[in-house]
């Protein structure tokens, strides 16, 4: 990596900010100058990939990946780049994405044009950084540039209705938040308590339940990781523990490494403007429990949103009809 030595902006950080950045964000790095070249340099390396002539670098050697580039419709597009093309297991991918890092490094010490751009793209991120312009999010403070590349601080992870599948996504929420991202979860595919389980010949313990062993496994992460995780937990309005799920928040002390919403769609919304009932339906049977007065249920959670902060909501039809990935 370069250490910049022109044009650099002086980094001036308070006593408090100081000790937090020690705390949380160098390891290998004596001073936060050093943990900003870090990152900076790591972010700027990724403009190699958009240049022309970075297949004839020999970007892609030893890579497995896929490059498309045409239309789509109307829409005229630039390469689009498919990394791990028919690599189906993580240690692979994993493998074949710190080659990919391994090729870009190489270019930039090996190819003046390369290094020049990277040059220049760091310097401007690291004076943005310095002067606290911007800042990325932490799991990229803390993580661009060493071993693990994890810089996303979101990640979304399905819930499936079965012990394996709930067993597999507490696995992979402990792994994200200690490298320090954040998870979201809906868990609308979890049969209500007190439902059937056919194998055991016993009854469910219910979505709710399990959401506190997601928010438990947190405490224990958070005791040993490097910041505080946090999670989202949605719950379709159609769910049969919906009015337990709007006012679980009330009761001090329960999920407190949990934001809580609602998923609410159009359908609901016209229940609530007519006062009109609507069906709750068991996600394993998809039959119907019950049915509830829409605008009951609805005033119920803002009273609890304004009361205790949660539940949020999440309007589905809104963000399907936005989607920007279609």
């Amino acid at each position: 990596m370069k250490v910049m030595t022109s044009e650099k902006k002086k980094i001036t950080i308070t006593e408090n900010q100081e000790k937090v950045i020690k705390d949380k964000y160098l390891k290998d790095e004596k001073t936060a100058e050093e943990l900003l070249e870090r990152v900076a340099h790591n972010i700027a390396l990724s403009e190699i990939i958009f240049h022309p002539e970075a297949e004839k670098w020999g970007l892609f050697e030893g890579i497995k990946c896929k490059i498309i580039t045409g239309e789509a419709g109307e829409v005229k597009y630039g390469r689009t780049i498919l990394y791990h093309h028919g690599l189906n297991e993580m240690r692979e991918r994993e493998e074949n994405f710190l080659k990919l890092i391994s090729n870009l490094e190489k270019i930039y010490r090996s190819i003046d044009e390369a290094r020049e751009i990277v040059d220049v793209w760091q310097r401007q991120f690291f004076n943005a950084m310095a002067e606290f312009k911007f800042l990325p999010n932490s799991p990229t403070l803390m993580n661009a540039g060493r071993e693990l590349q994890q810089l996303s601080a979101c990640y979304v992870l399905p819930v499936p209705d079965s012990m394996e599948g709930i067993a597999k996504a507490l696995t992979a929420q402990s792994l994200i938040q200690k490298s320090g991202g954040g998870t979201g979860f809906s868990f609308g595919k979890l049969r209500p308590k007190g439902d059937l389980v056919k194998k055991t010949s016993g009854v469910a313990s219910g979505a709710i339940s399990f959401m506190k062993l997601f928010d438990k496994m947190t405490d224990v992460v958070k005791q040993g990781g490097t910041r505080r995780g946090a999670n989202m937990g949605i719950l379709p309005y159609w769910h049969p523990e919906i009015k337990d799920f709007i006012e679980l928040k009330s009761q001090t002390g329960v999920m407190e490494n949990f934001n809580i919403s609602v998923a609410l769609d159009d359908k609901f919304m016209k229940a609530v403007e007519t006062n009109s009932t609507f069906e709750l339906l068991n996600p394993r049977t998809k039959e119907v429990t019950g049915t509830m007065k829409a605008r009951e249920v609805f005033n119920t959670l803002v009273e609890s949103a304004w009361t205790t902060g949660d539940p949020g909501i999440i309007f589905l039809d809104k963000i399907n009809n936005t989607n920007s990935n279609p």
